[in-house]
């Protein structure tokens, strides 16, 4: 994992605002963090997966309670940072969690990472520590549009939109124009566009008046950072609960009969829907109990 904890000491604070002095991390993080920014997006994709990759293990009830928890804080600077505490505080000790220390969603948010012996799971949290940590960096206004975006369901756009922006962008330290093809945006319209736009906007890059492009400032790069994070950690517990939701038996030979009970592994280790349709799409991996993860690379395993 390339997560540490203790307050503001994570590897996506290192990249996110460097306002982290070098001796109080461990000496791993700071050069995984140099790495990034030699290597370029692919290498902030590879942090990013291995940070979220083990919420693909959350149970339906608690991926769906997380997520509800989680919009709920969206906007609400004090009540965020006092979970990031309260997380970081619990995982330093070793110690349980004390229901109700915090009310409303962070208590929701803390007793869904929480094990039998009512620590936290140190994969789950490590996650939404990350998740909390990109967080810091959006304004209280992008949160909003970012609950929006989940409500509209439109992160996967958003994401392909992101990672064509990074991708071209990661290395660019000259400001100037920014060209994108026109159907990454014409996948969005009316208000969708408007979100997506105002999300990319209050990053510090403006939309021209062509409509398809961008004026590209070196500055805008570590909010673009954690907003990407931010989408793809809501996209894969979407993905999770959307998908847990809808697993549907399948019996041998024939795909879209049978219900009420768990899908059946296909030959790839992908599940398979009433639909005759892998859960997950294409370019996952399946663990020992048969998830497929939409975000690692194929053979490479996050399990607990």
């Amino acid at each position: 994992m390339s997560y540490c904890y203790g307050g503001n000491t994570g590897l996506t604070n290192l990249w996110f605002k460097d306002a982290c002095p070098v001796n109080c991390v461990p000496k791993l993080l700071v050069q995984c963090s140099r790495t990034i920014r030699l290597e370029g997006f692919l290498a902030l994709q590879g942090e990013v997966k291995d940070n979220i990759c083990n919420l693909k293990n959350l149970i339906l009830e608690h991926c769906a309670s997380l997520l509800e928890a989680l919009l709920a804080l969206l906007g609400q600077a004090k009540a965020l940072q006092e979970l990031e505490d309260k997380m970081n505080r619990a995982l330093d000790l070793e110690e349980p969690v004390t229901p109700g220390s915090l009310g409303g969603p962070g208590d929701t948010i803390l007793a869904k990472l929480q094990d039998t012996s009512g620590k936290l799971n140190r994969f789950w949290a490590g996650s939404i520590l990350y998740l909390l940590g990109a967080l810091q960096e959006l304004i209280e206004e992008q949160q909003q549009l970012l609950a929006m975006s989940v409500e509209k369901k439109i992160l996967s756009q958003q994401l392909k939109l992101m990672e064509t922006i990074l991708d071209q962008n990661f290395l660019r330290a000259e400001a100037g124009p920014l060209s994108l093809h026109s159907e990454l945006l014409q996948n969005l319209q009316g208000e969708e566009l408007t979100v997506t736009k105002a999300l990319i906007g209050l990053c510090g890059l403006d939309l021209q008046e062509d409509g398809h492009l961008f004026g590209w400032q070196p500055d805008a790069l570590p909010p673009l950072c954690a907003l990407y994070a931010a989408l793809s950690v809501f996209q894969i517990l979407s993905i999770v609960m959307e998908n847990l939701s809808e697993r549907q038996v399948v019996s041998p030979g024939t795909h879209g009969e049978g219900k009420g009970s768990n899908p059946a592994p296909s030959s790839s280790g992908s599940l398979v829907t009433n639909s005759g349709k892998l859960c997950w799409g294409h370019g996952g991996h399946a663990d020992t109990k048969g998830y497929v993860c939409p975000l690692c690379p194929v053979g490479v395993l996050h399990g607990l």
